[in-house]
């Protein structure tokens, strides 16, 4: 288990006969197969990644080793909790890697594994697994569209974060918000929540967060067609992912602020072709295409020129 990836197949026919043999050796109580148990589903968890399999013989090790001390210093050459504890902590860790294997396909599912991720977190008495799991489990509820209970699940995660340690997690439990708040219908809180993101990652250096940050900022500015505002964020973000050489990043906040751009100008296009009328509604559409293929104004007259000059100086330049 401990060699490299060529000796794991060994490692594992080695722990299916030590399963077969263990579960039939009751003279201690059960502790040998319960660290039989623990160290393979380990070894399925951590190496093998097959959570699945993993769960069943966490599930039992959990269960032989209820209310008793024991652990596997021994056998892992390491300093370890009580064998319940680590078999606890494990069986959380397993639920939440099962909860996002399915979590787009079956949202229900998938909540079902974070509670009880949650539970075993708290049996096991570490706030931040505990965390994790509700992080997870907000999230879960947000894509089964429960967007109230996702709101509070996520609410009581911010409320007990002071002693999370990756901020990132934080900014993307505020993300989490903004998107339920906007399913919901709150802007203001929506707009809080984004702020939020921006905030935490501005002040932890999280330089990759606060590009994401400026640009969802951007985006839902656009939705509320406030162009101007959303520029503004747009080109922060596209700044700092300059800076950071995230190529797919750039293009994606590029695109997002030639919306922009373009919103801005729409006002004008507008005024522009209505002001033409009929009469020259050709004009104003040769107007267009020179500003689209050689990017002349099309929203001002000279001070001296009228629609007719306008249009002869088009014909000519045709």
């Amino acid at each position: 288990m401990t060699r490299s990836e060529d000796w794991w197949w060994i490692a594992e026919q080695l722990f299916l006969k030590c399963v077969e043999v263990g579960h039939r050796y009751r003279a201690d109580g059960g502790r040998r197969e319960a660290i039989i148990r623990y160290c393979y589903g380990l070894m399925l968890l951590e190496q093998l990644d097959r959570p699945k399999e993993a769960y069943e013989l966490l599930q039992e090790a959990r269960e032989l080793s209820r209310g008793h001390v024991w652990n596997a210093e021994k056998e892992l050459g390491r300093p370890m909790e009580s064998l319940y504890v680590e078999t606890c902590c494990l069986l959380s860790s397993t639920l939440l890697s099962l909860s996002q294997e399915i979590r787009s396909e079956f949202p229900e599912q998938a909540i079902r594994y974070c509670n009880l991720a949650v539970r075993r977190a708290v049996e096991a008495g570490h706030p931040e697994l505990e965390l994790a799991a509700l992080l997870e489990l907000g999230s879960c509820q947000a894509d089964a569209n429960d967007y109230v209970t996702a709101v509070e699940t996520l609410t009581q995660y911010l409320e007990r974060s002071g002693t999370c340690e990756d901020m990132t997690n934080v900014c993307y439990a505020h993300l989490e918000l903004a998107f339920c708040y906007r399913a919901l219908g709150d802007t203001d809180l929506t707009l809080q929540h984004l702020e939020n993101f921006k905030d935490v990652a501005e002040l932890n250096s999280l330089r990759n967060e606060l590009g994401a940050a400026e640009r969802y900022l951007g985006e839902y500015y656009l939705t509320m067609e406030l162009p101007d505002e959303a520029l503004n964020h747009l080109l922060s973000s596209f700044s700092i992912f300059h800076q950071m050489g995230t190529l797919d990043e750039m293009e994606l906040t590029r695109v997002l602020a030639a919306i922009a751009m373009g919103q801005t100008f729409m006002p004008v296009l507008a005024d522009h072709i209505l002001m033409c009328g009929y009469e020259y509604s050709e004009f104003a559409q040769k107007k267009i295409l020179r500003w689209k293929m050689a990017h002349t104004p099309f929203w001002q007259l000279s001070e001296d020129s009228s629609f007719e000059d306008e249009e002869k100086s088009a014909e000519l330049e045709t």
